[in-house]
């Protein structure tokens, strides 16, 4: 490559390089001054000027004749000070711009909450103006709605729910309890028969066939006597 050449590509990248740096300026400017998310422009955008008098001390230079050394004539001059007024002009930077309605800064250059009118209630947080973010359990423009999970199909209970404000309950069926995770049911074991208790049954069945022998005893007795009675008698 020889050294025109060479000088010339580097004048060529000299004058992109400086390009770059002109353009760039006017390219960050609109990009501030252009309106963005959740911003509104009230007004002119562009910067103005204001102008006003202002008053300054300017000197005033006297030429005035003396004597110098020799007793020759010398030209010099004299300084004093007056009060004078300039019209000045001074230019405004562009206004700040404003949030849209609904929205607001905190603690920031961006409009980043949003405004609800009214407060969002049972903790929820404002998301969108006068719209809240409501916890489970709620719903609602602010969060005053209660969402009921039973009749909504929302629940996780495995047999019973009732709704209450905010949440819901659980329940079981006859039969069944309600587990440790307040969410499903166990079923409860049917009670085994005392072996005691059967004997005690038992034991007030046993007086019952008894009487009924005894009374079936009773009446052999009864015809046996007769039977012995007639034999013992004469003819």
């Amino acid at each position: 490559m020889t050294m025109q050449a060479r000088q010339l590509e580097m004048n060529q990248a000299l004058l992109l390089f400086t390009s770059f740096f002109l353009i760039l300026p006017a390219l960050c400017t609109n990009y501030l001054m252009h309106p963005g998310r959740r911003v509104c422009y009230r007004g002119a955008a562009s910067s103005t000027s204001l102008s006003h008098t202002e008053s300054f001390v300017q000197p005033v230079h006297k030429p005035y004749l003396t004597f110098c050394e020799g007793h020759r004539l010398c030209s010099t001059y004299r300084t004093s000070y007056r009060v004078s007024y300039r019209q000045v002009i001074r230019k405004l930077p562009p206004p700040m711009p404003e949030c849209c309605p609904g929205w607001r800064r905190v603690n920031s250059h961006s409009c980043n909450q949003a405004v609800c009118a009214k407060p969002c209630a049972h903790g929820g947080t404002c998301a969108k103006p006068n719209q809240c973010a409501c916890p489970p359990g709620w719903t609602g423009r602010y969060c005053l709605k209660d969402v009921d999970e039973c009749s909504s199909g929302t629940h996780a209970c495995a047999q019973q729910c009732q709704n209450i404000a905010g949440s819901y309950q659980c329940g079981c069926r006859e039969g069944y309890l309600l587990s440790s995770d307040e969410r499903s049911c166990e079923q409860v074991d049917q009670p085994v028969p005392n072996k005691t208790t059967n004997k005690l049954n038992n034991a007030d069945e046993e007086p019952v066939a008894s009487d009924q022998m005894k009374e079936e005893v009773q009446d052999l007795r009864s015809r046996v006597e007769v039977l012995e009675q007639v034999i013992q008698t004469p003819p």
